[in-house]
């Protein structure tokens, strides 16, 4: 996946050059802040908020009446998956995707199932109605 990410979002016209001389982590994330050229990413996991925040940085101003109509309205074709992602990823797995996709792990703040899990447990805890992702 990050491979992908790169050839499509910091490569121009699919040169690899620069990733060539790529061997750690660090210098992969240098290559990508340097030759990212999107300006704004929106994720379909969060929809509403990056679209109003990429409107917002573009210049374009969304009435606050939108955006809570926007954000108020029910989602849509979202997934039928039958068990949790955690079903999927034992903690060798995590560990593999983790280090593999570091890249689109960090930009992104993804975080692992079980991770994911262990947050879902403190929000009934806590008796928090959700919880998001931190944002950046």
């Amino acid at each position: 996946m990050t491979f992908r990410y790169m050839k499509l979002y910091a490569c121009k016209k699919g040169e690899l050059g620069a990733l060539r001389t790529v061997s750690t982590p660090e210098q992969l994330a240098a290559v990508e802040r340097q030759q990212c050229f999107i300006d704004h990413f929106i994720r379909t996991e969060n929809l509403e908020p990056d679209l109003l925040e990429a409107l917002r940085q573009t210049g374009i101003e969304v009435p606050p009446a939108a955006a809570a109509s926007m954000a108020a309205r029910p989602r849509t074709n979202t997934s039928s998956r039958r068990r949790d992602p955690a079903y999927y990823y034992d903690a060798t797995t995590e560990k593999l995707v983790g280090d593999r996709e570091r890249l689109i792990v960090e930009k992104f703040g993804y975080r692992a199932p079980s991770e994911r899990a262990d947050l879902r447990g403190l929000e009934q805890e806590r008796g928090s109605g959700s919880f998001s992702r931190p944002r950046k």
